[in-house]
């Protein structure tokens, strides 16, 4: 009897060791139905806002007013992205600081990004941010690679439709392995 318990238990530890791990955001796994991510992210202060069809949240992320938009996969719906656009930056300085600062606060986090791609002087005009965005005079970006998946910061261009010039935004993307996998199979 002993023996079968001890081999159950350890079985069991086999198995929940075998689990599939998850890239996390705001210590929620990237993983699971949209539903659930989604009231985790309201459980951490996040406000669903109704402005937009698919689930956007308001709030703050690394002491910065943020939007924040989880991504499921096309048939199974399951989560395996998530993209924070930082508000209320309106010059290149504002942008290129925090872009600087949440460098740092994911360095801390995950060590040295496995690639930075970090070009050009911004100007202070924002129409013209726009255009040296889209010329690639100017570029702000780096990944972070983990065991379960990559983190992307940049700066770049939020175009609302394929038409439009877009407006400049600073973002991370949190990209979770697995799941990404499956979203590119569901496609």
């Amino acid at each position: 009897m002993k023996t079968r318990i001890l081999i159950l238990l350890l079985l069991a530890i086999g198995i929940n060791s075998m689990a599939e791990e998850h890239l996390t955001f705001l210590g929620i796994p990237i993983d699971g139905p949209l539903d659930s991510f989604s009231r985790a992210l309201e459980q951490k202060d996040l406000k669903r806002s109704s402005a937009f069809s698919n689930p956007v949240f308001k709030g703050n992320f690394a002491n910065r007013p943020a939007y924040v938009i989880a991504q499921a996969t096309t048939e199974t719906n399951i989560v395996y992205e998530v993209l924070v656009t930082f508000r209320e930056l309106y010059t290149w300085n504002e942008m290129d600081s925090a872009y600087l600062a949440l460098k740092t606060y994911l360095i801390a986090q995950y060590g040295v990004p496995a690639e930075t791609n970090e070009v050009g002087v911004g100007p202070e005009d924002v129409i013209q941010v726009k255009q040296y965005l889209d010329d690639a005079i100017l570029i702000r970006r780096c990944r972070f690679e983990t065991e379960t998946g990559t983190i992307s910061l940049g700066i770049d261009n939020l175009r609302i439709h394929q038409h439009s010039r877009g407006v400049p935004y600073v973002y991370i993307i949190y990209s979770d392995k697995s799941n990404a996998t499956l979203a590119m199979q569901e496609l």
